[in-house]
């Protein structure tokens, strides 16, 4: 994810949900800045405990992004959800 971009959406009002992937716990890097660029994240690493989210709004998986986001649509996760595209604002 280019940081940037994500706080540029939500300076100018966009709400950002970032899955962010890992293969190992070890793994994880560049957690500040995933958090300034997203309001909400969802955690993934395929090695269980998985992580301990530092946010109250974040969640966290074991698995793959793929499952995750089918968890998150699911309304499977922990964390705070919203629905990106309410039904007032989708073309019908």
């Amino acid at each position: 994810m280019l940081f940037s971009i994500g706080q540029k959406l939500r300076e100018q009002g966009s709400r950002v949900i970032y899955f962010a992937g890992y293969k190992k716990i070890i793994d994880r890097y560049k957690v500040e800045e995933i958090e300034k660029a997203a309001d909400i994240v969802v955690w993934c690493c395929d090695e269980a405990p998985s992580f301990t989210p530092g946010r109250v709004q974040d969640s966290s998986f074991t698995g793959n992004i793929v499952e995750a986001m089918l968890a998150y649509g699911r309304g499977d996760l922990d964390g705070r959800m919203w629905n990106p595209c309410p039904p007032s604002r989708r073309s019908a």
